[in-house]
């Protein structure tokens, strides 16, 4: 019987079982799909718009094809396309809506690519965080007020001597395991962690790992 490669799959459910090297990912496949269900849904707006404006269509006739692109594409689906609907001889107008996925993909998947912020490793005795220098240690004690929004994870200095530091929140792996570090899970963990050391923590959002918290109040 054939097997699977690789070892077995590793989840991360608790912030007791983060341990390891974490970096943000971007998934460029993912990415292009997005861009591919973009363009479409923008070629189908142009086509709309410039019909209309010729008169070689009215919003009646807009509507209608979409009504049969929508009715056909359904039948097919639900015949596992043993019927054709030859949805070739229409406009193609309804997919349009391909915009609204396409869009939420690419944001999804370039936001945090834009925003990543550092590498950072966690182990018993603490954080680190990656920089030119190398590895340094995360010192809590520097930071005035630390903000999750589910996609970063921002340090802010209580003075000039300790610089912000931003790390990554969503789209989060293991470079040793390939684990996926989820926003909730590694929101947990730092909100635990800056808690212990007399932060007040406030969670905003806990199933999206989104929480404010300040040192001293």
């Amino acid at each position: 019987m054939a097997r699977p490669l690789g070892g077995p799959k590793v989840e991360i459910d608790d912030p007791a079982q983060v341990s390891g090297t974490f970096v943000s990912r971007t998934s460029w496949g993912l990415v292009l799909f997005g861009a591919l269900l973009t363009i479409g849904g923008v070629g189908a707006i142009g086509a709309i718009v410039y019909d209309l404006t010729s008169g070689r269509a009215t919003v009646r006739d807009v509507l209608h094809d979409m009504a049969i692109f929508v009715e056909g594409w359904t039948v097919e689906l639900f015949t596992n396309y043993a019927y054709d609907a030859e949805l070739e001889k229409t406009h193609a107008y309804a997919l349009f809506v391909l915009i609204v996925p396409g869009l939420v993909l690419v944001s999804a998947n370039l936001v945090p690519f834009i925003r990543r912020g550092r590498e950072f490793r966690v182990e018993p005795e603490g954080i680190s965080i990656r920089d030119r220098q190398g590895w340094s240690q995360l010192l809590d004690y520097e930071y005035a007020a630390v903000v999750a929004d589910g996609t970063t994870i921002r340090y802010t200095p209580a003075s000039d001597a300790a610089a912000t530091v931003v790390l990554p929140q969503a789209r989060v792996f293991c470079r040793e395991n390939g684990a996926r570090l989820h926003r909730n899970v590694s929101g947990e963990l730092f909100g635990q962690r800056l808690a212990r050391r007399g932060f007040t923590v406030d969670d905003v959002d806990a199933k999206h790992g989104r929480f404010r918290a300040r040192r001293g109040v």
